[in-house]
C-alpha cells in the first residue's frame, strides 16, 4: 500500500473521533488568570444595570469593563474591601449597587455612588444566618430577598431589619421575573410573589412539580428544568410546551445534567455538566446545537461545566465555569460561521494559514494551505487531508503552497500548487498533476484562475496566461513580454472586454481585446507604489486592494479617484481580498473584516482580532462568502446578514487633575471635588488655576474586543465634535477660562449611529480677584481712596493758600512799616 493511501485510511479513522466537534461552527472567547481574571473558579457571574461584568471567584471579586479586569482582593486591614476572598453569591440592584456574599457569610454592599464597600453585621439578617444563604436577589434598591434551607427572607436596607415569610415548602430558591415579580421555586414547585406580599397577599402557585432550575425566556415565559423534562411555561396563558420530546435535544442531554439556563430572543441556552446546549425555539424546537471543549479548536467552549449564564444588553452570553474561567459567546462574532481545520495538528493550525478556498457542487468545501496540503470538508462535516500529488509513472510529491482553487463548469476541481497546476480525480479520490489528466504541463504556482467564458478556463502563472478548452482538454498560451514576467495575482474583465491584471510586485496592467498590454504606474494614474493584491469591479469603478489601503480606480478616466485607509474606517490598511455583493464591498484585511456601503462609502468593521490572508476569499454560486486566514475560515450569507442595531450608553468613569486620578472623597486644596462617583454627578466644580484635567469615559454594552467609537465636545469652549482615537477614551483640557461649560460625550458601535449624549456641567470657579464681590470691593476701595486723596489735596491746597495768605499779609505789613 502506498504512503498516500495509508495516510488516507488513517485520516478517515481520525474523522470518526472528531466528527462531533466539527459541528461546532460557533466561536467563544476565553478569559482566565492570564487575561486578568482573579482566579479560574467562577462561583457567581452577573451583568449589572450599567453593563459591567461582575465575577465572584475563589480569590476575590472581579469587574470587567470590556478592556481590563479590576480585582478586589480580600484584606483584613482595609475596611473598603472584603475580609474574605471566596465569593459565593453576587446580586445587582437597579441603581448599580452590588450585594456580595462570601463563603463564610460575610455580607457587603458595594455602593456605586461612593465606590465604597459597606459591611453589615450578622445581626442585621437575624433570624437567618448568612453563612447558610442559598440564593439572593435585589429586585429593588432598598431590599434584598434571600433564602436558606428553612425559608424566605427580606432585608430592608433603610431600617436594617430582616423579615421572615411563610412559604409553602422549605429549601427553596428566590429569583426575579420581570421588574417587580419574584419567583420562589424548588421541590414544591413554583410560586409567584407580588410586591404586595408584605401586605399579607397569598403566594400564587404557578407549577406544582419539583423543579431543578428555572430561567426567564422571551417576555412572558419561563424555562423549567425538572428531573425528567425541560419545558417552556407561558405565565400569561398558563400553558407549557415540553421540549424534551425533541429527539435531537434528548440526544444532546443524554448522560449530562442541566445546571443553569438563560434565554435571549428565540434562543434558549442550557448550561450542562459537560458543556452547553443552544435551542432555537419558535413555536417549537427548530434546531439544537451542543458545544463542548474541542482540543483542535482554539475557539471552542472552554471548560467542562457551565455554572453561570448571563446575557448583556447586546445579547452576548457570559459563561462562568469551574476551573476554566469565563467563556464568551459574542453575538457579533457569531454572525459568521467559524471553521477550524481539525485534521491538522494544533501546531500546524497556528503556523499554516488558509491560502485558498472553493466550494464544489457536491457541497464540499476545499481549503488549501502553504505547507499542510489540501483539506476537503464534506457536507456532513467530515474532513479529509490530501498530502500528495500524483504524477505520471507513479511518482508522487507533497502538496504545498496551494494558492488557488476553482471548480469549472464541468465539475473539475483545479488546484494551483508550487508543483504546478493539478486536478482532483474524483474516481480515485486523489490529486493529480494536470499532465497526468490532460497531457500538458503548467509549471510554477497558479495564483488565479477563472472561467470568464463557459468552457474556457483562464489560468495564470509567472509567464503569462493560458486558456484551457475544457471540452478538447487543450491549452492555448498567451505569454507576457520578458520585462513583465511575474505571477498574476488577480484578474477581472470590464464591460469593454478589457482584462485588468495585477502582476505581483510590478503593478496594474490592462490587456485589451487586441492583446495590447498597458502598464499603469503610480505617478500619472495616482496609483500607490505599494503591493497590489485583488481587483473587483462595480459599475465603472475598479476596486484595488493594496498594502496601503483600498483604491477606487475610474475605468473611464483610468485614474485613481479615491483612496481609503484606517482613518476612513477600514479595519486595517493592508487589504487582501475584495468581494462585491449588492450594495456592499466585503474586504478582508490583515486585522479584521470590513464592509463598505457603496452609496455613502461608510465602513463597518468585524472580527478585529482575526488575521486574514491574501488569495483566501471566495463566493459560491448561492452567494455565500468565504474568507480564510490564521483562524481557519469563516463563511456567511450576505443576504441574511443582519447586524443588531444596538446603541451603547456612554458613562463618565474617571477624573484626573494634573495627571493625578481623583477618587470619591479626595481633597484638593481643602475641597472635595467628587462627593459621589463621576457617573452620578451632574455638576463638576473646580478652581481656576494653571492646571489641566481629563475626563475618562466608557460605554455599555460593548462587543469584545471593545471597539466602541467616541466623540466629545466642551460647549462653551468649542461646538465642534472631537473624535477619540482607538483605546484613548478620554478628553483632556488645560487652562480653561473661568466660566460654565457643558461636556458631552456620545458613543457608537459602528461610527455611524450615535447615542444620545451623556452630559456633565463643568464650572471653573474664578479666582477671588475675578469674583464680583472682589470687584465691588475694589471699586469701593478705589472710590474711597480717590475721595481721600481728593480731600487730602483740598486740605493741602487750603493749607498752602492759608500759608500764602499769611505770608502775603506779613510782607504787606513789612512794606507798610517801611513806608512809615
Amino acid at each position: 500500500m502506498k504512503v498516500s493511501q495509508i495516510t488516507f485510511v488513517l485520516v478517515w479513522t481520525l474523522i470518526a473521533c472528531i466528527s462531533n466537534s466539527l459541528a461546532q461552527n460557533s466561536r467563544f472567547d476565553h478569559f482566565d488568570t492570564r487575561k486578568g481574571l482573579s482566579q479560574n473558579n467562577v462561583y457567581s457571574l452577573i451583568v449589572d444595570s450599567t453593563g459591567y461584568i461582575w465575577v465572584g471567584t475563589l480569590e476575590g471579586l472581579t469587574r470587567f469593563d470590556g478592556k481590563e479586569f479590576k480585582i478586589v482582593h480580600s484584606s483584613p486591614v482595609n475596611t473598603n474591601s472584603l475580609q474574605e476572598s471566596h465569593i459565593d453569591e453576587i446580586s445587582a440592584c437597579p441603581n448599580g449597587n452590588i450585594w456580595i456574599l462570601t463563603r463564610q457569610g460575610e455580607m457587603r454592599l458595594y455602593d456605586a455612588s461612593t465606590e465604597k464597600f459597606i459591611f453589615f453585621p450578622d445581626s442585621c439578617f437575624s433570624p437567618a444566618r448568612t453563612n447558610l444563604i442559598t440564593s439572593m436577589v435585589s429586585a429593588s434598591n432598598s431590599s434584598l430577598w434571600f433564602t436558606d434551607n428553612k425559608g424566605l427572607y427580606r432585608f430592608n436596607l433603610p431600617n436594617l431589619k430582616t423579615t421572615k415569610y411563610n412559604v409553602p415548602f422549605s429549601g427553596g430558591f428566590i429569583q426575579t421575573f420581570g421588574k417587580d415579580d419574584l419567583l420562589y421555586w424548588g421541590q414544591g414547585g413554583i410560586f409567584q410573589l407580588a410586591p404586595a406580599l408584605s401586605e399579607g397577599r397569598n403566594l400564587q402557585q404557578l407549577y406544582s412539580n419539583p423543579v431543578q432550575t428555572i430561567s426567564r425566556v422571551f417576555n412572558d415565559s419561563l424555562l423549567i428544568v425538572c428531573s425528567d423534562s425541560v419545558l417552556i411555561f407561558n405565565l400569561k396563558q398558563k400553558k407549557n410546551d415540553v421540549l424534551t420530546t425533541n429527539n435531537r435535544l434528548k440526544e444532546a442531554l443524554k448522560n449530562t445534567r442541566i445546571i443553569s439556563a438563560a434565554g435571549y430572543k428565540d434562543e434558549i441556552w442550557l448550561g450542562l455538566s459537560d458543556g452547553l446546549v443552544l435551542i432555537h425555539y419558535q413555536n417549537g424546537v427548530q434546531d439544537v446545537s451542543k458545544f463542548t471543549y474541542d482540543p483542535y479548536n482554539n475557539h471552542s467552549f472552554h471548560g467542562k461545566d457551565a455554572k453561570s449564564l448571563a446575557f448583556d444588553r447586546a445579547g452576548n452570553l457570559w459563561i462562568g465555569t469551574s476551573k476554566y474561567g469565563i467563556s464568551l459567546y459574542g453575538r457579533e462574532k457569531n454572525l459568521f460561521k467559524h471553521h477550524q481545520i481539525s485534521v491538522l495538528s494544533k501546531a500546524d493550525q497556528e503556523i499554516d494559514p488558509v491560502r485558498s478556498l472553493c466550494k464544489t457542487r457536491d457541497g464540499s468545501v476545499w481549503v488549501g494551505f502553504d505547507r499542510s496540503g489540501l483539506v476537503r470538508t464534506s457536507p456532513d462535516n467530515q474532513q479529509i487531508l490530501y498530502n500528495d500529488i500524483h504524477f505520471p509513472n507513479g511518482k508522487t510529491s507533497p502538496i504545498a503552497r496551494v494558492r488557488s482553487l476553482h471548480e469549472d463548469s464541468r465539475g473539475n476541481l483545479w488546484i494551483g500548487t508550487n508543483q504546478g497546476l493539478c486536478i482532483y480525480n474524483s474516481d480515485h479520490n486523489v490529486v493529480e498533476a494536470v499532465s497526468l489528466a490532460f497531457g500538458w504541463e503548467w509549471p510554477s504556482v497558479c495564483y488565479f484562475m477563472k472561467e470568464f467564458d463557459s468552457g474556457k478556463l483562464t489560468i495564470t502563472n509567472n509567464q503569462g496566461i493560458g486558456i484551457v478548452d475544457l471540452q478538447k482538454k487543450t491549452l492555448r498560451e498567451l505569454p507576457f513580454p520578458d520585462n513583465q514576467l511575474s505571477p498574476i495575482r488577480s484578474m477581472v474583465r470590464d464591460k469593454n472586454n478589457n482584462y485588468w491584471i495585477i502582476l505581483d510586485n510590478i503593478g496594474l496592467f490592462k490587456l485589451s481585446p487586441d492583446y495590447k498590454i498597458t502598464n499603469f504606474n503610480s505617478e500619472p494614474n495616482y496609483l500607490t507604489n505599494s503591493k497590489l493584491y485583488t481587483l473587483e469591479i462595480t459599475a465603472d469603478i475598479l476596486w484595488i486592494a493594496s498594502s496601503s489601503g483600498l483604491l477606487a480606480f475610474d475605468l473611464n478616466t483610468e485614474k485613481v479617484v479615491s483612496t481609503y485607509h484606517e482613518s476612513d474606517g477600514l479595519s486595517n490598511n493592508l487589504v487582501y481580498g475584495i468581494i462585491a455583493d449588492a450594495n456592499y464591498l466585503w474586504l478582508s484585511t490583515n486585522r479584521g473584516l470590513s464592509r463598505m456601503i457603496l452609496t455613502n462609502k461608510h465602513f463597518e468593521s468585524f472580527l478585529p482580532d482575526d488575521l486574514f490572508m491574501d488569495d483566501a476569499y471566495y463566493k459560491d454560486n448561492k452567494g455565500v462568502i468565504y474568507f480564510g486566514g490564521y483562524d481557519g475560515y469563516i463563511d456567511f450569507n450576505p443576504q441574511t446578514f443582519q447586524r443588531e442595531q444596538i446603541t451603547p450608553k456612554p458613562i463618565l468613569t474617571q477624573l484626573s487633575l494634573n495627571n493625578q486620578r481623583i477618587s470619591v472623597g479626595d481633597q484638593v486644596n481643602d475641597k472635595t471635588i467628587l462627593p459621589v462617583s463621576l457617573q452620578k454627578m451632574n455638576l463638576l466644580q473646580m478652581d481656576y488655576g494653571p492646571n489641566s484635567f481629563a475626563l475618562a469615559f466608557d460605554a455599555f454594552p460593548f462587543n469584545y474586543p471593545d471597539r466602541t467609537y467616541f466623540r466629545y465636545r466642551l460647549n462653551g469652549l468649542s461646538p465642534e465634535w472631537m473624535y477619540a482615537a482607538n483605546n484613548e477614551n478620554r478628553a483632556v483640557f488645560a487652562n480653561l477660562d473661568p466660566g460654565n461649560y457643558d461636556f458631552e460625550v456620545e458613543a457608537s458601535l459602528n461610527g455611524k449611529n450615535w447615542s444620545k449624549p451623556t452630559t456633565l456641567s463643568v464650572e471653573i470657579i474664578p479666582p477671588f480677584w475675578q469674583e464680583p464681590w472682589f470687584e465691588i470691593m475694589l471699586v469701593v476701595t478705589l472710590l474711597i481712596l480717590g475721595i481721600a486723596l481728593f480731600q487730602m489735596r483740598v486740605y493741602a491746597i487750603k493749607r498752602w493758600n492759608n500759608q500764602l495768605k499769611s505770608k502775603v499779609a506779613e510782607q504787606t505789613q513789612s512794606i507798610e512799616k517801611q513806608k512809615k
